[in-house]
């Protein structure tokens, strides 16, 4: 019996390693690594850039993506400005009642990314990335095309 249960051990041992072994490529993340290289962003204290995605009840893969694409950008590239509350994500439904505004304000075709610059609340200037769907297929170009927007608005871009 223990003859048996040894032999039973060693082929399931057998089985995992070359299961892992011929898996391993098939179980590697497709996606490719992006690099993030964030601009240095210096606002005012009376200042706030606002990173806006804007979806609506529906939403298909693409529209996720660019969603997946923009939190992550964010996300990775902006740690210090979002922790100190110089920066914001806003994921926002336009379909609710009370976002309805959002698509004058910022002249929404579609579903979109917009950056906005704001003073003492008030908006100052902003920027729709229209790019983002053509983009979408690219995720460093499209990570890279989220930075080179915001470092558009970005007020101390010319200072250092």
């Amino acid at each position: 019996m223990n003859a048996r249960n040894l032999l039973l051990s060693a082929v399931l041992i057998a089985v995992a390693f070359c299961g892992a072994l011929f898996a391993g490529p098939f179980l590697e993340d497709e996606e490719p690594i992006v690099q993030y290289r964030p601009p240095h962003i210096v606002l005012a204290d009376n200042q706030q850039m606002n990173v806006y995605y804007f979806h609506g009840n529906v939403r298909c893969t693409t529209c996720k993506l660019i969603e997946k694409y923009t939190v992550e950008g964010v996300q990775q590239g902006f740690v210090l400005p979002l922790g100190q509350g110089k920066m914001q994500l806003k994921l926002v439904n336009v379909e609710e009642p009370e976002n309805t505004h959002y698509i004058e304000d910022f002249e929404l075709i579609t579903r979109s990314v917009v950056v906005e610059l704001t003073e003492n609340g008030e908006t100052t200037a902003w920027i729709r990335l229209d790019r983002v769907w053509e983009l979408v297929s690219d995720r460093q170009a499209f990570t890279d095309y989220l930075y080179s927007e915001i470092d558009r608005l970005n007020p101390g871009r010319h200072h250092g």
